[in-house]
C-alpha cells in the first residue's frame, strides 16, 4: 500500500489584534466551561460522601438500638441504593471530564 504525504498549508488575513482578542475570547470561554465541569465533579463528589455518611449513620443508630423495625431496615436499604446512585453519577461525570 503507498503512503501519502500530505501538507496542509493556511494563511490568516486580517487584523492581527482582532485574531488575538478572538482567542482570548476563546480561551476565556473555555476555561468558564472547565471551571463550571469543576464544580460540577466535586458537587457529586460531596453529594455522594454525604450520603455515604448518612447510610453509616443509619447502619450504627440500627445497631444500638436493638432489633430493628421494618421501617428502619427499609429506611437504611433506600440510603444504601441512593448513595450507589450518586456514587454511580459521580464516577460518570469524573469520567467523562477526564
Amino acid at each position: 500500500m503507498a503512503t501519502r504525504n500530505s501538507e496542509l498549508s493556511f494563511r490568516l488575513t486580517g487584523d492581527p489584534a482582532s485574531l488575538l482578542a478572538s482567542l482570548a475570547l476563546s480561551r476565556a470561554a473555555m476555561l468558564r466551561t472547565y471551571g463550571a465541569m469543576r464544580e460540577g465533579v466535586e458537587g457529586a463528589k460531596a453529594a455522594w460522601g454525604e450520603a455515604q455518611a448518612r447510610v453509616k449513620g443509619l447502619a450504627e443508630s440500627l445497631g444500638q438500638a436493638g432489633p430493628p423495625t421494618k421501617a428502619q431496615v427499609a429506611e437504611l436499604q433506600k440510603a444504601r441504593v441512593e448513595a450507589g446512585r450518586l456514587k454511580d453519577a459521580y464516577l460518570g461525570v469524573r469520567d467523562a471530564a477526564q
